[in-house]
């Protein structure tokens, strides 16, 4: 099937145009402190680590292919994770030049919405 159709072009610009790296967390939100750092109004101070969320909800999702892939979306992110754009600009994606180590965590971020 993917040698008979081929496979879909990747639009990397609208990738990056309309996920976030900011996970949006199952269940109740903590009440940040009115001396949180960066502030309390920031984006961050609910969620200062995105992987947390992430890997939390993974650990008990009934699918075992969300905790792999997962996993293996957090060691690449350890490891590409501070990548700037351009890193992999010489491949032959088109808008490869925009891809940054951000891709991982938004990557996990739509995987784990999608089930």
């Amino acid at each position: 099937w993917y040698v008979g159709r081929g496979r879909a072009s990747i639009n990397v610009e609208a990738f990056y145009e309309k996920t976030s790296t900011i996970p949006n967390a199952p269940g109740t939100k903590p009440s940040p402190n009115e001396n949180a750092f960066p502030s309390p109004t920031s984006q961050y101070v609910i969620t200062p680590n995105a992987w947390l969320p992430i890997l939390q909800s993974t650990l008990t999702h009934p699918d075992d292919h969300l905790v792999k892939i997962q996993r293996a979306l957090s060691h690449y992110a350890s490891v590409y994770g501070l990548k700037n754009p351009g890193y992999l600009g010489e491949t032959e994606l088109k808008g490869a030049e925009k891809l940054d180590g951000t891709l991982f965590v938004q990557t996990a971020i739509l995987e784990s919405s999608a089930g």
